[in-house]
């Protein structure tokens, strides 16, 4: 995964505009300061103006990729974000960089792993919520909410017992973690109940399954629906599995374990800053 591949398709986007007295990168140029102000329905209107005037552009491409972004994230208009993300991956298909981050976008809205730059997850233990146990999990470089560089602290009370850096992809319709040279798909799309997927690591294989769109669950930092609950099974404890409770727009919420007839609370969100 790299995450330069992001910054120099904006990097491209940006020359093109600036060597440009045309109006298409003017109003490109215009979105962005909208965007950098908060700005989203002017930045949105600007965008469509782009996408107007240079319909087979490249800075149409990423016009649309952009302005699907604001529908997903600040406005969480999904239908309105999925039309922009499909056209961009439809319309431009040599324009491999765009491409790319139009796909991870059909792959967020909803988004049940945001991968975006200030965001920032505590955990803790549900039997003392965080007291014995507490992880931190922050955003530390993000690419266009494709892929990101995250930074996971794990406490035992006030002490430190292990500080990674874990790279995260949305990539060829999966979500992969990498953890040093460990490779892994830990969200397959589409997010549909049913779908499966394995993954193999050393002497044994975990095996993933989507048993629910739209679960309901209780964590100490609120009450989240329509999650995706997802079942990790390790093939060397037979008869257990973990649960996985991925919220639309949060990300993981909560943790279980269980089995045939039962399952136990593990850990769950606390705290989530820069939502």
């Amino acid at each position: 995964m790299s995450l330069r591949g992001g910054f120099a398709w904006e990097a491209l986007v940006m020359a093109a505009m600036i060597s440009s007295c045309s109006s298409p990168s003017y109003s490109y140029k215009k979105a962005l300061r909208f965007e950098e102000h908060g700005e989203w329905l002017k930045a949105l209107r600007a965008y469509r103006g782009v996408i107007e005037d240079i319909p087979r552009g490249p800075l149409a491409c990423q016009a649309r990729v952009r302005a699907g972004r604001i529908e997903a994230r600040r406005l969480k208009d999904c239908a309105a974000a999925l039309a922009d993300f499909a056209a961009a991956a439809r319309d431009f298909p040599t324009l491999e960089p765009c491409v790319r981050d139009a796909r991870a976008g059909l792959m967020s809205c909803p988004d049940f792993f945001p991968l975006e730059k200030g965001l920032a997850w505590t955990y803790g233990d549900s039997q003392s919520r965080g007291r014995n146990m507490r992880l931190i999990v922050s955003v530390q470089k993000a690419s266009g909410g494709s892929a990101a560089l995250m930074q996971s602290r794990l406490y035992a009370g006030r002490r430190l017992v292990r500080d990674e850096e874990i790279r995260y992809e949305k990539s060829d319709w999966r979500l992969i973690e990498s953890r040093g040279d460990r490779h892994g798909t830990i969200l397959r799309y589409p997010f549909a109940a049913g779908m499966s997927w394995e993954n193999a690591e050393a002497g044994h294989r975990l095996r993933y399954l989507i048993v629910s769109t739209a679960a309901a669950v209780s964590t100490h930092a609120g009450r989240f629906s329509g999650c995706l609950k997802v079942r990790a099974a390790d093939s060397r404890f037979p008869g257990s599995w973990e649960f996985r409770y991925y919220a639309p727009f949060t990300g993981l919420v909560k943790t279980t374990i269980g089995g045939r007839k039962f399952e136990t609370p593990h850990t769950e969100l606390l705290g989530l800053v820069g939502k």
